[in-house]
């Protein structure tokens, strides 16, 4: 690693992480990447405390304090350090030390281009496509890597947010001071779905994934989106408070069609070509 190392950190918000993930991180720490970690986990169930010493933060909690409180706490520590970036990672993405070096490297060779950034979210390598970087309205915690110096113009995560929507409070708060939003996509050795307990459907020629959430995950999450709905209109950001209003429907709709399906393969229906009226006859039926 060089010099320039101490200019990204990586952050991690953790509670009951697996075992994995104490492997990945001891990898990124002995690639010379530094590290912080605020774990949520209830005490003696942390499993990252043997990283303790080695971390430039580690925080433990006697309770869940919620993503939004962790990540609060550690970009303003950051901020304060005079970290340029740090990216943030959930206990679920897979990510490697080439990941990160990808990262780092594609945020030094633009440097003089972040002046007006906020944050840059990056995705996985998209089948053969070029990696390549676009505008964004809402990005999602992990991946995200956040432009330090811009961090107090909007505030940085809302730890009023618990879990659900920490992102979105985040992109209507850059929004709102005029900030930029960016996604670059074609990140190496990355991903968001290969390490959630996703549960896989065909229907056609059509896969879906869903992550089943119990009903009080998706009554907390409609609720966080109705109160970004009011924010938004309140601050008179009328386009973030259509998109907040759509995403009540389409993850009621989701949802729905993952319950649909979910109840479909109980009853074994669910095949190759199965078709779509026979899915609903049977969950109808139940």
């Amino acid at each position: 690693m060089t010099s320039d190392t101490k200019k990204f950190l990586l952050i991690v918000v953790a509670f009951h992480p697996p075992e994995e993930l104490v492997l990945r991180l001891e990898e990124v720490l002995l690639a010379g990447f530094d590290l912080a970690i605020y774990d949520n986990s209830p005490t003696g169930a942390q499993l990252l405390k043997p990283l303790y010493e080695r971390c430039i933060w580690y925080v433990a909690t006697a309770e869940n304090k919620g993503l939004g409180t962790g990540m609060h706490q550690l970009l303003n520590a950051a901020q304060k350090a005079g970290y340029q970036w740090a990216v943030y990672m959930d206990q679920d993405t897979r990510f490697s030390t080439q990941s990160l070096q990808w990262m780092q490297t594609q945020l030094q060779n633009k440097a003089d281009f972040w002046v007006q950034t906020a944050a840059v979210q990056f995705k996985g390598v998209v089948g053969t496509k070029a990696a390549h970087l676009q505008s964004q309205d809402l990005l999602i915690n992990s991946g995200t890597a956040f432009y330090l110096p811009n961090l107090l113009k909007w505030g940085g995560p809302d730890p009023a947010f618990f879990v659900e929507c920490v992102d979105y409070k985040c992109s209507l708060d850059v929004a709102h001071q005029g900030l930029q939003l960016w996604q670059w996509t074609g990140c190496p050795d990355f991903d968001h779905d290969s390490l959630q307990p996703l549960v896989q459907y065909q229907w056609q020629a059509r896969h879906f994934n869903y992550r089943p959430y119990p009903w009080q995950r998706h009554r907390a999450f409609l609720v966080a989106l109705l109160r970004l709905v009011g924010l938004a209109i309140q601050r008179k950001q009328y386009r973030y408070a259509r998109l907040f209003f759509r995403n009540v429907f389409t993850h009621l709709l989701t949802q729905i069609q993952a319950a649909v399906l979910y109840s479909a393969s109980k009853l074994g229906v669910v095949k190759k070509n199965c078709s779509f009226v026979i899915v609903i006859f049977n969950t109808l039926i139940l």
